[in-house]
């Protein structure tokens, strides 16, 4: 043992420690780094906070979004008018990330999205009578229909709800 070695030679010096060389003997752990962390320089510490501003910002905002109630609008079919109205098309409010129907009427309604005719046989989402459906789609334009067959000389009124967030699919027998 050398009387200069630090705690009598039961651990070697920093200077000949590497991260994979034990403390002491048996010890099981490891040294401290041979080059501490350097620290960010002003301007990437500022880049750093802006960035975090930024994240923070958008947390809020989607946030907010979230906690904002859906654009409802009236809509109203019907065969007995001249010229008759079977279908309706819809770019109120721009784009929203989901649409709901809700369908108190006896007719079922079709949602055509985007250039997407609302009709039967027009792989639509069809939307049964007395029922209420929420659909997860982004989309500005979409049209409303009925079947001429099944509104004849009637009229169906629905309402349309548009979200600026995501929600759930979701159908519901009323």
């Amino acid at each position: 043992m050398t009387p200069s070695a630090p705690w009598g030679g039961l651990v070697p010096p920093i200077e000949s420690q590497t991260p994979s060389t034990p403390l002491a003997p048996g010890a099981g752990g490891e040294g401290p780094p041979r080059h501490p962390v350097p620290i960010a320089p002003a301007d990437a510490a500022l880049s750093e906070a802006s960035q975090i501003r930024h994240d923070l910002d958008l947390l809020l905002q989607w946030e907010r979004d979230r906690q904002t109630p859906p654009v409802i609008r009236p809509i109203t079919f019907n065969g007995a008018s001249s010229p008759p109205i079977y279908e309706h098309r819809d770019t109120f409010g721009g784009t929203s990330l989901s649409v709901a129907i809700v369908n108190p009427s006896l007719v079922q309604v079709f949602l055509g999205l985007a250039s997407q005719k609302a009709g039967p046989g027009q792989h639509a989402f069809v939307v049964p009578a007395k029922s209420l459906m929420v659909v997860p789609v982004s989309v500005g334009d979409l049209r409303l229909g009925v079947d001429p067959t099944e509104l004849l000389a009637t009229e169906a009124f629905i309402f349309l709800m548009r979200f600026q967030t995501v929600q759930s699919l979701f159908l519901a027998k009323m």
